[in-house]
């Protein structure tokens, strides 16, 4: 088969419409990708920050459970010495 110069021309001219048209929806694409992208980055920043928040709470609770614990100890500590005393 044999194409004339208008075939072959006409053939190029949607070739390169098609490869225009697929250029273009894969900018797009690119384009959505690397918002989503820039999204997801805000919002492991979020987390991160919210993260070290809470970490730094739960320390200061840890912190003052044991604070807690060796104040109940010290009374119980007390409370024995005073009865030790009253024998």
């Amino acid at each position: 088969m044999v194409f004339t110069h208008t075939e072959v021309s006409v053939n190029f001219v949607i070739l390169a419409n098609i490869w225009c048209y697929f250029s273009l929806q894969s900018e797009v694409e690119v384009s959505n990708l690397n918002r989503r992208i820039r999204n997801m980055e805000d919002e492991m920043e979020q987390l991160t920050t919210k993260l070290r928040t809470t970490n730094d709470k739960l320390e200061d609770i840890a912190k003052a459970a044991d604070e807690c614990e060796r104040l109940k100890l010290l009374k119980c500590l007390t409370r024995t010495d005073e009865q030790i005393l009253e024998l």
